[in-house]
């Protein structure tokens, strides 16, 4: 058909084309293309494999900790065990530069296969044997006519990596550890916000490619929210001495911008993570372990705060969540001083080890649990691109420097605020009510915008950034549960929106003034809201 097939990195030693019979969904599609590839692999008796696809919910599908019993879930399980036996094997996503921009809200490729020159897109290849399972919506077929684009194909490409020496060479594929926090026991009603330091992250110089988190039980199943909430959980790194053990930690702060050591996680989130994308797309990354940016004397950590409430046989689950202030009946704070008296939910109100009203009569035993967390990232190398990363905050309060009078720039970030309800309108009217919060600052070294997600507590509808004179940055929008199972829990803030621009299109510029603005339904109050927002640059 084509005649021998060869480039640099290798020859195509196998093709295949099968039609993938009524899939339900785009996702489910690849999906199926992937499942019918690793089958050809196995197979083929084929080892030491890389799968890769530039479908990113494919891979989070196959790579997902919890449980789904829908047509996908069931595809992506049966992946897995078919890749344990499969010696050395990898699967990952990579971002294909020719994927038409028609196409980038699914990532859905377009490619002609008529020539080497088409191969040699793939320059990064240096696996021995790779397989490429491409579902071809809008993909030209090997007659170069177009398929209609609801046909889903599938086509394999395994390619044979050239062997310069006697040594197989191998790609820098993504890796991935999956851990477990040191176990949570928590009774009805209670609350746990604690520090586990030093915890098990991958050694070495990388690049985190992303981190997920989520609540299990001591036999590794889903928790679902309404028995016990993730307020949030945060990764933050740190330096310990390694000579003198009595010297104070180091804070690796963030790029910024909180003044102190204030919203310095690398990564967070809170009830929505488990459907919020964390992935740090090609050719970024996030450092870690990099020898030459730890302190003489100290060694690099890293640091997971993780705030949980057990809500079981409490009188009110939204108000315990919201740590609203008399349902624990907490009248100081944790240093001991009064409360504001405007200040009726917080933070300071569900503090380590207090506990929430329980209904009359409510009995429950102790329970454990664990913070599962996932971490994929690859080993350090000149290609990756390093990221600034950013916590910006709606409650920031911005001081302007003035050097005349020695006063510094300062980002007095107060992390939470209380929304109030719109009690003066009519019933009907509530159903539309909007508490809307925002701020301005600059930033003083700007970068290219590579990813921005919003973080928001029940009632928040969104949160944008806009940059100077008004225009768009990113938006970010809360999803909200409809169901019962872990992960689509009704009423609860069960993921947000993330952007992903293309490489170079959303620039903020050196000191340019960035708008922060947060909405929350405020047809009831709400206590200890927060409207913060993540965000990675890139110098151009």
């Amino acid at each position: 058909m084509f005649g021998p097939l060869s480039f640099k990195h290798g020859n195509l030693t196998s093709l295949k084309g099968k039609r993938i019979s009524q899939p339900i969904s785009v996702v489910h599609g690849e999906v199926l293309a992937v499942l019918e590839g690793v089958k050809l692999l196995a197979e083929k008796n084929f080892s030491n494999v890389l799968v890769e696809t530039d479908y990113l919910l494919a891979v989070q599908a196959v790579t997902a900790t919890q449980e789904d019993l829908g047509y996908v879930g069931i595809c992506a399980t049966d992946i897995r065990e078919r890749l344990k036996n499969l010696a050395i094997s990898e699967f990952s996503h990579v971002y294909r530069s020719a994927n038409h921009p028609k196409y980038k809200p699914h990532l859905i490729p377009v490619y002609e296969l008529d020539a080497p020159a088409t191969l040699g897109k793939f320059s990064s290849i240096s696996a021995e044997f790779i397989i490429l399972a491409q579902l071809a919506c809008a993909m030209v077929n090997l007659s170069k006519s177009r398929l209609p684009p609801y046909l889903p194909i599938l086509l394999l490409l395994l390619l044979l990596a050239s062997a310069h020496n006697s040594q197989a060479k191998t790609k820098n594929a993504v890796k991935t550890k999956v851990y477990l926090s040191p176990k949570i026991e928590l009774e009805p009603g209670m609350v746990s916000n604690k520090n586990y330091l030093a915890i098990d992250f991958p050694q070495g110089h990388v690049a985190i490619k992303s981190f997920d988190a989520e609540l299990v039980d001591q036999d590794g199943k889903s928790v679902p929210l309404y028995q016990l909430y993730l307020h949030h959980w945060i990764l933050i790194k740190y330096y310990q001495p390694t000579l003198n053990a009595s010297l104070p930690p180091i804070f690796g702060n963030i790029s910024g911008v909180c003044s102190g050591n204030f919203l310095i996680q690398y990564f967070g989130s809170g009830s929505e993570t488990r459907k919020t994308l964390s992935h740090v797309p090609d050719p970024y990354g996030i450092v870690s372990g990099n020898p030459s940016d730890a302190p003489a004397g100290y060694e690099e950590k890293w640091l997971l705060n993780v705030h949980a409430i057990d809500t079981r046989g409490v009188v009110d689950k939204v108000g315990c969540l919201e740590c609203t202030c008399d349902l624990y009946n907490m009248t100081r704070d944790e240093n001991g001083l009064p409360l504001p008296p405007d200040y009726y939910g917080g933070l300071s109100c569900c503090l380590d080890g207090s506990r929430c009203r329980l209904k009359g009569g409510h009995q429950g035993g102790n329970r454990t649990y664990y913070l599962k967390y996932t971490v994929r990232y690859l080993d350090w190398d000149t290609s990756i691109v390093p990221v600034r990363v950013f916590v910006l905050d709606v409650t920031d309060i911005v001081t302007k420097a003035n050097s005349s009078q020695g006063i510094v720039y300062r980002h007095d970030c107060q992390v939470e605020y209380q929304v109030k309800s719109c009690s003066n309108t009519s019933l009907l009217d509530k159903n539309c009510c909007t508490d809307t919060k925002s701020v301005s600052f600059t930033l003083p070294k700007g970068g290219n915008l590579v990813y921005g997600v919003g973080h928001l507590h029940v009632g928040g509808e969104s949160i944008a950034l806009y940059g100077q004179g008004g225009r768009d940055i990113c938006k970010s929008t809360t999803k909200y549960g409809t169901g019962h199972k872990a992960g689509n829990e009704a009423g609860y803030v069960v993921g947000m929106s993330t952007c992903y621009p293309k490489r170079g299109s959303v620039k903020i510029s050196d000191g340019e003034t960035l708008t922060l603005v947060s909405k929350y339904n405020s047809a009831r109050r709400h206590a200890g809201v927060m409207g913060l927002f993540n965000i990675l640059l890139a110098d151009s």
